[in-house]
């Protein structure tokens, strides 16, 4: 029996599989946008095993973003409370871009006519004001019926505190519409914030329909070629979860791809002993990068889609920009030169793939930068067409700009590394981090290419190319346990709060992620839970989240503070010890802990870089071309050291050292990178955790 884990990416999709005896095999297929579930079931085919061997598999798509930015969902009806019919429209009053006088608000995903609102109110503390209208309620199940409409968001003010009435709303709207998906606020996200609890329902109305399809036919497809095995979903936090919980709420998949990237990244800081590490992801859409510091990933309490809506829910902290691969180069009506956020994805890919393609894109400038090697891309089995790439850059860009055909090349690759350069600052830099302390841990197909430039720029301390870097979210998913997140709003202040109430909020929470972790089959014994508070100064507006103990007593709750203290000196640099502080947001997070692939340590063997020395090619690295030696990744013994400016070749991705750089294999099959004087200190720390990962 083997385990499975598949992530489909714009372009291609990846595949992991862990055999019973602990080996991993990888694959990648062309993605197939108009039935993901096809390119999924020829990845798997690529392998050698059957169907029907596959005990569990973690899957991770992008199926929810982009219906959310290309707007491709149900169609949506929004019910409030009589007076916040407007409350999609009216948003907030903040203006995210204030120096651009065009900005306007993002239009909801469901049009005015479909903004209703019924008599009915709570109070914060969840008492009836007034009661729910229902007859009103009917009359909206029937205009919603008449007008076509798939799924419905039902958000009142206040459910969070009491979800009787959004309950009772479901029931009736049912039996006018039986059809009609009705998604609660108070099962989406039990908090305050109006608009941002209103945005997250609404998301989850509008993709429910999108994933329940999307899901049945993957697992139908899998059925159909005698699959039995469990199937889970990765979710934006880090963890999987089951089909059920995606359909149920389709907003935690919103990063689910790059979330496995990310949990591949903590894994093997652990394997290798690097705990503060940046994890930056470059595949044929898109750049992404986290940070991890010691040893965990950064989670959020809030999200924005680009360009839309802000969410409430648990992702990992993501910076993501439209700079992959397949990104699209193009000309501005100013004369500019762009790069994305359009890709050509895989249909019709990159000029140089000759799938159809027609526009240049990153790909395509660098194989005529001389950085991929034509014959030898995706193993062989892709043959690149130089000449094609060559003709559409000089058509679409260096004509109109008066470029000859390496300089227009060489444009498109640096303002593609501008962007990757952002993306890596946002999270670390203007994170408040000192860069020198972190690790850059770069995969996907693109992203070792880059990675020592971005690390050298950045002053990071150095570089891990993973083993199988091109399917490193793949790996990752095998190493996600599983997880589910509730919390409930409760704002009081901290020296007035009864312990014995937080105590009863947090075992309400348990309860119901117990029942979860059982109903998914987790043993006892394998289950843990965490619990956190959200608490912040009074009179502030956010928060941080503060891990509590078992037993929050008051005794204990003086703990909590001091902690709080603390964690707001990291955060900001300065803390008020003595300041009131309140709890605004009790919460816990349920794990299911799951069987992980070991790496075993590789076998030592004799040689130097020139055992692994295949040739020289003409390659530009930022000004000129220069004749590079190439080297087969597979063929470096451990400890062999490649001195830069030089190329490291394998099947589905290149790494390109720059000058100065020392690269070696160490025993996991990681490729390490930095300067001769720090190079020695990363090589130990992974040499010396061996024993504990034997």
């Amino acid at each position: 029996m083997v385990r499975v884990a598949t992530d489909v990416g714009g372009t291609f999709t990846d595949s992991a599989v862990l055999d019973e005896h602990g080996h991993v095999s990888f694959e990648k297929a062309p993605s197939t946008p108009a039935d993901y579930s096809q390119g999924i079931v020829d990845c798997l085919g690529r392998h050698d095993f059957g169907a029907e061997e596959i005990s569990s598999m973690v899957h991770g798509s992008t199926v929810v973003i982009n219906a959310v930015i290309q707007r491709r969902g149900a169609k949506t009806a929004f019910l409030t409370t009589d007076g916040f019919r407007d409350l999609l429209l009216i948003q907030r009053h903040n203006r995210p871009q204030i120096r651009n006088i065009r900005y306007r608000k993002p239009v909801p995903l469901v049009e005015r006519a479909l903004q209703l609102s019924v008599v009915e109110r709570m109070n914060c503390d969840g008492e009836v004001l007034k009661p729910l209208d229902e007859d009103g309620v009917r009359a909206v199940g029937a205009t919603l019926r008449d007008a076509g409409v798939e799924a419905v968001a039902v958000c009142f003010l206040h459910a969070y505190a009491n979800a009787a009435h959004e309950e009772r709303a479901r029931e009736l709207l049912r039996e006018v519409h039986p059809s009609l998906e009705v998604v609660i606020s108070s099962q989406v996200m039990r908090e305050y914030r109006e608009f941002e609890r209103a945005s997250s329902t609404v998301v989850n109305a509008f993709t429910r329909p999108v994933v329940t399809k999307y899901l049945d036919s993957l697992e139908g497809a899998l059925a159909e070629r005698g699959a039995a095995g469990e199937l889970y979903v990765m979710n934006s936090s880090g963890g999987i979860m089951s089909p059920e919980q995606a359909r149920w709420n389709p907003l935690q998949m919103m990063e689910s791809g790059p979330a496995g990237g990310i949990m591949g990244a903590v894994e093997l800081g652990r394997l290798i002993g690097i705990d503060d590490l940046v994890a930056f992801d470059m595949g044929g859409t898109t750049v992404k990068a986290s940070l991890v510091r010691g040893g965990e990933p950064a989670v959020l309490r809030e999200y924005e889609v680009p360009g839309h809506h802000p969410l409430m829910m648990s992702v990992l902290d993501i910076v993501e920009l439209g700079a992959g691969g397949g990104s699209i180069a193009w000309v501005a009506d100013d004369g500019t030169l762009k790069v994305g956020p359009r890709s050509a994805g895989s249909h019709p890919g990159p000029v140089c793939y000759q799938w159809g393609g027609q526009e240049p894109t990153l790909t395509d400038a660098n194989v005529v930068l001389g950085r991929f090697n034509p014959a030898n891309f995706w193993g062989g089995e892709l043959q690149l067409d130089v000449e094609a790439a060559e003709a559409a850059i000089k058509r679409s860009i260096g004509d109109p700009l008066g470029l000859d055909v390496t300089a227009a090349a060489a444009g498109i690759s640096e303002i593609a590394i501008a962007s990757i350069r952002t993306a890596v600052r946002i999270v670390s830099v203007e994170r408040g981090h000192d860069t020198s302390d972190f690790t850059l841990v770069a995969y996907g197909g693109s992203g070792p290419m880059f990675a020592s430039r971005i690390a050298r720029e950045l002053g990071l301390r150095g570089v891990v190319v993973p083993f199988a870097a091109a399917n490193f979210s793949a790996w990752g998913m095998l190493t996600a346990d599983l997880r589910y997140d509730r919390s409930q709003t409760l704002v009081r202040a901290t020296d007035q709060v009864d312990a014995g109430q937080l105590v009863d909020r947090f075992a309400v929470l348990e309860r119901e992620l117990d029942q979860l972790l059982e109903h998914d089959g987790v043993a006892p014994e394998d289950r843990s839970f965490a619990r956190q508070l959200s608490m912040r100064y009074a009179g502030q507006e956010h928060t941080l989240e503060v891990p509590v103990g078992d037993e929050p007593e008051r005794d204990a709750l003086a703990e909590v503070v001091a902690r709080f203290h603390e964690l707001h000196e990291v955060a900001f640099k300065q803390s008020v010890p003595g300041e009131a502080t309140e709890i605004t947001r009790v919460g816990v997070t349920a794990t299911g802990a799951m069987a992980k692939p070991r790496v075993r340590p590789l076998e030592l063997t004799s040689g130097t870089a020139a055992d692994a020395l295949v040739g020289n090619r003409q390659v530009l690295l930022e000004r000129d071309f220069e004749l590079l030696p190439v080297y087969d990744r597979a063929r470096l013994a451990v400890g062999a050291v490649v001195e830069g400016p030089a190329v490291v070749e394998e099947p589905t991705c290149t790494t390109l050292l720059q000058a100065g750089d020392h690269a070696v294999a160490d025993r996991y099959g990681n490729l390490l990178i930095a300067d001769g004087e720090v190079l020695p200190a990363l090589l130990d720390r992974a040499n010396s955790t061996e024993a504990a990962h034997a």
